[in-house]
């Protein structure tokens, strides 16, 4: 459909094998997602990019500029995330959207936590290379909203939350006429609208 996008297909059975798994199944999705095949896929096989951009379907993105633009802004940058909210504490009731997440790292990662929306983040060669090496010691991801953040945060990476990257949030009601295109935006699910958002800024 689009000449400049290449459709990925991978199988669960080779995330299973590399163990990429239980990236989002702490929100009850399945072992194997979209995310651990992202992930198994930037890790195994296209290991050649410097920096990559994760971003869900339902996240509006004017066109690719607004990615350049932040990646020359931050191109020391380990992880770039919407925000990078820190537990230093035990306490594990104070990340709570319709249930408590902390709950689904305990024992999987150590204090200090951190966590973010990560709808649309952007990892280096570095911040995958520590995911892997977590992987490896436990057999397995976890859920990727404190994973990235977290992991970066003991490795002492750099990381940074772009002004573009604040109109990412789990709930929201944009008004489409007021869509700044420099902007990304979570949660847009009609994705006609995608479309119209585009055409009403080329007129």
């Amino acid at each position: 459909m689009y000449a400049n996008i290449t459709l990925i297909q991978i199988e669960n059975e080779n995330c299973y094998k590399n163990e990429y798994t239980n990236c989002i199944s702490a929100v009850e999705f399945p072992e194997v997602t979209a995310w651990d095949k992202a992930l198994y896929l930037m890790n195994e096989i296209e290991m050649q990019y410097e920096h990559v951009w994760f971003i869900e379907d339902d996240v509006f993105l004017f066109d690719e500029s607004a990615l350049l633009n932040i990646d020359a802004a931050y191109e020391s940058s380990h992880l770039l995330s919407a925000f990078h909210h820190i537990n230093r504490e035990t306490d594990t009731n104070s990340w709570n959207n319709w249930w408590n997440h902390w709950v689904n790292i305990v024992h999987k990662l150590e204090l200090p936590w951190a966590h973010s929306m990560v709808c649309a983040c952007r990892l280096s060669r570095t911040m995958l290379d520590e995911v892997v090496k977590y992987k490896n010691k436990k057999g397995a991801l976890c859920f990727i909203e404190a994973m990235f953040n977290t992991i970066a945060l003991h490795k002492g990476l750099i990381v940074d939350n772009p002004p573009e990257l604040s109109t990412i949030h789990w709930r929201a009601n944009w008004d489409i006429n007021e869509i700044n295109p420099t902007n990304l935006y979570h949660p847009m699910k009609n994705i006609s609208e995608h479309k119209i958002i585009r055409d009403n800024f080329s007129l």
